[in-house]
């Protein structure tokens, strides 16, 4: 579908646009009322949608109120306020502010005059394809390479040179600075971290005591005692007990002997015996036999108890030993069982070392947040530095720019002065061979533009041809002259034929 140009409904959609909070609709309804789109011209109106839209954002915006601020449109002149926002403006990338910030330092006009700043921001609007600014930045070049000013004079070298000994003497004191406050954070941060343990410390010691209790540990004690006084005892009895069968067995042994020798004797008289005496004989060997398989017993049953007891003594002395061991410790303890007294002071003494720990990290971490804020002073100071070095060392080593080819893609982007300017190097052979056919193409292109200085120049060089050409050159250089060019009405007043 073709569109047909219509101002008017073009400022209704903006309008219904910006009512519904549209940025860019907002500064396009700005433009509308700047330049009478769909609308009568309202300058004043335009100022305050350009405002609103850089509230909003616009970063177009920023650039058309400095540039209502710097020619007093709808408000009074403040020329250090249109270069904040042509500052502003070209740091967020509008290439127009980036030019117009170029030709003020370019000449010195209400900024300190700095040719280097300049060619910088004629070259980044370059690199976002604004044709003007390819124009100037050619120009530029093209009157330094006239001058023999390409690289930096001796003047902007001593200036550059001392604003980057500036920037290092800053760096290198934030630098210093810097080293002093990491320094004392890592001292404060080893204070906090002793300050930490002893108060660690200290409360594991209070925590620990604060649990005892005097009283129960001595009676733990007394029981402790007890307990060992009677395994002593029975440790004592054992033994007794022990040496007393080891005394009776060795006379029991012998009484067993001699009731052996007793049964023995009995047999040799009951094998002799005859008759009654047979029978008596033989009931005392019966009742002798007895006797001593009762003795036997007895002197087996000591046996066996001696060692039993000495199997179990070992035991029972092992026992009272570590039972009595228990009841020193537990008497031990007892004694060194803190009072509440002594509790109190402790928890005192771990709440202080706390409180100077808590104190301790509080400055750690005020002494780190001041490192961090040095360091980072320090980076920014160095990456100051680094970077005017970077400028100074571009400047003076800048290659130098292909003035033609600059502004030929100018001209191609429908430049008026570019096109003039691609005329006069062909006309003077600046970086491309002398044409002159070439030379007055582009100088009828910036004719067709309304480019006045082409007007002149075309103009004043036809003047000297033929009579054709002298007649075409006059039409061109009244018409320069109409449109205030003063060379051109100058150049008509002294040949008499500007009337």
């Amino acid at each position: 579908m073709e569109l047909v140009y219509n101002g008017e409904k073009a400022h209704e959609l903006f309008k219904d646009a910006s009512e519904m909070e549209n940025t860019t609709a907002v500064f396009n309804l700005g433009q509308c009322c700047y330049y009478g789109i769909g609308t009568a011209p309202n300058k004043s109106d335009a100022l305050k949608l350009y405002q609103r839209a850089m509230k909003m954002g616009s970063i177009d915006a920023i650039y058309c109120v400095g540039t209502c601020f710097d020619k007093g449109i709808a408000v009074d002149i403040d020329k250090k306020k249109a270069i904040m926002l042509y500052e502003d403006a070209a740091q967020k990338g509008n290439a127009d502010a980036m030019n117009t910030l170029g030709q003020r330092y370019e000449n010195g006009v209400d900024v300190v005059q700095r040719v280097d700043k300049a060619l910088e921001l004629y070259n980044e609007a370059t690199k976002k394809g604004n044709a003007e600014a390819m124009v100037n930045l050619a120009l530029c070049h093209k009157k330094r390479i006239m001058e023999n000013k390409e690289g930096l004079t001796e003047q902007e070298k001593k200036d550059a040179q001392k604003k980057v000994e500036e920037k290092k003497k800053m760096f290198d004191e934030k630098t210093t600075q810097a080293k002093t406050a990491q320094e004392k954070a890592k001292s404060s941060d080893n204070k906090a971290k002793e300050a930490d343990k002893l108060a660690t410390d200290a409360e594991g010691k209070a925590k620990a005591i604060e649990k005892d209790d005097k009283k129960k540990a001595e009676e733990n004690a007394k029981k402790k005692n007890e307990e060992a006084t009677a395994a002593d005892n029975a440790k004592n009895k054992m033994n007794t007990d022990l040496a007393a069968k080891k005394k009776t067995l060795p006379e029991k042994q012998k009484e067993l002997d001699k009731k052996k020798d007793e049964v023995k004797a009995a047999q040799d008289a009951a094998s002799k015996a005859t008759g009654d005496a047979k029978k008596t004989a033989d009931a005392n060997v019966t009742t002798k036999t007895n006797e001593m398989k009762s003795l036997e017993k007895t002197v087996n049953d000591l046996k066996e108890e001696i060692k039993n007891l000495e199997t179990e003594l070992p035991k029972k002395t092992k026992a009272a030993s570590d039972l009595r061991t228990a009841a020193n410790q537990a008497s031990d303890a007892a004694k060194k069982t803190a009072s509440e007294e002594e509790k109190k002071k402790a928890a005192d003494d771990a709440k202080a070392k706390r409180e100077q720990a808590t104190s301790a990290k509080t400055q750690a971490e005020k002494d780190q947040k001041e490192a961090e804020a040095k360091e980072k002073e320090a980076k920014t100071a160095q990456e100051a530095w680094e970077a005017e070095v970077a400028a100074y060392n571009k400047a003076e080593n800048q290659p130098k720019v292909d003035v033609f080819t600059l502004l030929s893609k100018a001209a191609e982007l429908g430049n008026a002065d570019a096109m003039y300017n691609v005329g006069y190097c062909y006309e003077h052979g600046f970086g491309v061979g002398e044409k002159m056919e070439e030379a007055t193409k582009y100088y009828n292109r910036a004719i067709e533009k309304g480019n006045t200085e082409a007007m002149f120049t075309l103009g004043n060089r036809l003047y000297y041809g033929t009579a054709a050409e002298r007649s075409k050159g006059l039409d061109l250089l009244k018409r320069a002259a109409d449109n205030g060019h003063t060379n051109a009405k100058a150049f008509l007043e002294k040949v008499g034929s500007y009337f």
